[in-house]
Parts: C-alpha cells; sequence; structure tokens
C-alpha cells in the first residue's frame, strides 16, 4: 500500500513540475525568481561541500565491476534462452513424432498404393 501512495505523490509531483514548466514556458517569465535563485547556490554550495567530503571513486574498479555484472546477466540469459530451446525442441519433436506414427498407421488409398507402385518400377538413372 506504501508503494502505492509513493507512486501516486511522485506521480503527481512530477505532473505539477511539467505544468509549472510549461506555464513558465509560455509565459515568459519565472516564478519565484529570487527564492530560486537563493536556492540553486544553496544546492551548490552543499553539492560542493559534500563533494569534498566524499571517497574518490575508482573508475576503473566501478567499470570492472559493471562488466562483470552485464556479462553475468549475458551467462544468465543465454542459459535461459538455451532451457527453453531444449524444452521447444523436445515439444516439437514430440509433435513430429506422434505425427509420423499418425501417418505410418493410417491405410493408404488405392490410388496411392498404384501410383507408389509404378514409381517403383520406373527405371531410375544411375548417379555418378
Amino acid at each position: 500500500m506504501f508503494q502505492i501512495i509513493l507512486f501516486g505523490v511522485s506521480l503527481t509531483l512530477l505532473i505539477a513540475f511539467f505544468s509549472i514548466k510549461l506555464f513558465e514556458v509560455r509565459g515568459g517569465r519565472v516564478l519565484f525568481e529570487e527564492k530560486r535563485k537563493e536556492l540553486d547556490k544553496r544546492v551548490l554550495n552543499e553539492f560542493e561541500r559534500r563533494k569534498i567530503k566524499a571517497p574518490q571513486i575508482e573508475l576503473d574498479g566501478v567499470l570492472h565491476f559493471i562488466h562483470d555484472v552485464l556479462h553475468n546477466v549475458a551467462v544468465g540469459v543465454h542459459g535461459s534462452v538455451r532451457v527453453a530451446e531444449r524444452h521447444t525442441a523436445r515439444a516439437v519433436n514430440s509433435i513430429k513424432g506422434r505425427r509420423d506414427n499418425i501417418k505410418r498407421n493410417s491405410t493408404s488409398s488405392e490410388f496411392l498404393k498404384n501410383v507408389g507402385d509404378y514409381k517403383n518400377k520406373l527405371k531410375r538413372p544411375e548417379h555418378k
């Protein structure tokens, strides 16, 4: 239930944000211009302060980690596709086997038997 409420609040605020931006663009003026400039300065100062305190992350290690994660995801997807392929192949072979059994057990018409006998009596060219 909490997730639904959180989603609803987020969606409402997002719609409000776009509505205000649309109003500002069409009207050609900025709401609360002085307060926004002050708030922007505060946010930038806080960002710089936290950036200095934050530990430096080695980019090489992060890239290797992302590569490993993506590789493991690709291997997992490949394995899943192979399992699905195996099950699909079994199902197809089962269906084919049933169809072949049906054909073998059924009786041919007289016409097809005569055509088969005629073809068997024909001289076939020898392959070189």
